[in-house]
């Protein structure tokens, strides 16, 4: 995307209906004007990259073992994001300049390839860290936020600032349920059972003297600390959640060959990154959603008492609260391992294909993206995230990739 289109850094002027007036002099009545598209930014430059590379090709034992390393350190500057700035700027966005983001990484693949008599095998596996950081951002507006996808109401963001992972999850952290065993968190001096059942936030919290008074600075400032909150802070008490980038992928390939049978295992992986899931909305809470929380939440029996208790709080206090979707307990992990392929074939012997004027017959049959090893709650790990920008991360409903029972035939005359 050519985030410069539209001469963002020129005054551009717009005309249309909307920009009318009354020409009161002329006696013209209503004229057409124009007015400015927005705010220029005649400073703007191109994004720049620096990046080094140093890089490790190794074969060995007769070309058996093959070892593969690439070490690279990029860092991008002057990076062009739309932003939202202070409404007295009078326009809803500007482009800018804004930030530095350094990646570092590994890209390492180990091969082996040998045979026993007729039976050939070969195994390669890759795997690739990534430290991903922002390092400076336009001090205009040191932390700046995205809604990740439109139409929802939640209070997570996407948010660009330094000393993070570029767009992490911003939203609140949540502790667990308010209980005999946990109303100490909340500064409660006696547990209060009109409260049981209720989610609990990290946030900022009144400092209290061994009296229960508040403690005070010398200049009479009010001291809070971190604790233990019921409704947390939306300015103060946010924190980073974690973020849609892997911290490593990974893969492995295995081939066997013995008279004829060939068999390809082929699959691939990520750890590390976070999964914001939206399969749910506060605002409609009967709508179909995952029931990864009311499975294991807090609920009582007919006599009204808890008799399950669960990782989650009662949902009659949360269906209808972004607090408690836009916490920690509605970002999961996003790790996984897919077996990509399995596939099974077996080339039939020319001694009997030549007698049918074929050269080569080869039958398979594979099992393609068919088992998939994760703990995420949703439908697919691997293609419930967008990958692109402030939305990476974000999982929207999307379709998971197919599962595929394939049958092949390869035919040489």
């Amino acid at each position: 995307m050519n985030i410069l289109s539209g001469y963002k850094y020129n005054p551009t002027i717009g005309l249309g209906g909307y920009y009318v007036y009354n020409d009161v002099a002329t006696g013209g009545g209503v004229q057409e004007g124009g007015a400015p598209n927005g705010a220029a930014n005649p400073d703007l430059t191109w994004e720049t990259s620096e990046q080094v590379d140093f890089g490790i090709d190794a074969r060995f034992l007769d070309n058996r073992l093959s070892f593969t390393l690439d070490w690279y350190r990029k860092m991008t500057k002057d990076l062009l994001v739309d932003i939202n700035p202070y409404p007295e700027v009078g326009v809803s966005t500007i482009t800018v300049n804004s930030g530095e983001i350094l990646n570092t990484g590994v890209d390492i693949e180990v091969g082996w390839r040998d045979h026993v008599g007729d039976f050939k095998y070969s195994i390669n596996a890759n795997f690739s860290p990534l430290k991903n950081e922002v390092q400076a951002v336009n001090e205009l507006l040191p932390r700046y936020t995205q809604g990740g996808i439109s139409g929802f109401n939640q209070k997570v963001k996407s948010t660009f600032e330094a000393g993070h992972t570029i767009w992490y999850f911003r939203g609140f952290d949540y502790l667990g349920v308010y209980s005999q065993s946990s109303y100490g968190m909340v500064g409660d001096k006696e547990f209060n059972a009109a409260n049981e059942g209720r989610p609990i936030y990290g946030g900022m919290v009144p400092d209290l003297n061994a009296d229960g008074s508040q403690k005070v600075d010398a200049e009479g400032n009010a001291l809070t600390k971190w604790g233990a909150v019921f409704a947390p802070n939306e300015d103060t008490d946010m924190v980073d959640l974690g973020s849609g980038i892997p911290k490593f992928t990974y893969g492995v390939t295995l081939n066997l060959e013995w008279k004829g049978f060939d068999l390809t295992v082929f699959g691939t992986g990520a750890s590390g990154n976070k999964i914001y899931n939206l399969m749910v909305s506060a605002d409609r809470p009967r709508v179909n959603g995952l029931n990864t929380w009311w499975l294991d939440s807090w609920r009582k029996d007919e006599s009204g008492n808890y008799t399950i208790q669960g990782k989650y709080p009662d949902m009659n206090y949360v269906a209808k609260d972004w607090v408690f979707f836009s916490s920690s307990a509605n970002v999961f992990s996003g790790s996984y391992f897919k077996f990509k392929q399995i596939q099974l074939g077996y080339t039939i012997p020319q001694s009997i294909t030549k007698k049918f004027m074929v050269s080569n017959l080869r039958l398979s049959v594979s099992l393609d993206d068919y088992f998939t090893i994760t703990s995420y709650p949703g439908a697919d790990p691997e293609t419930s995230s967008f990958d692109n920008g402030a939305s990476r991360g974000w999982d929207n409903g999307n379709y998971p990739t197919s599962k595929k029972v394939v049958f092949g035939l390869n035919l040489t005359f």
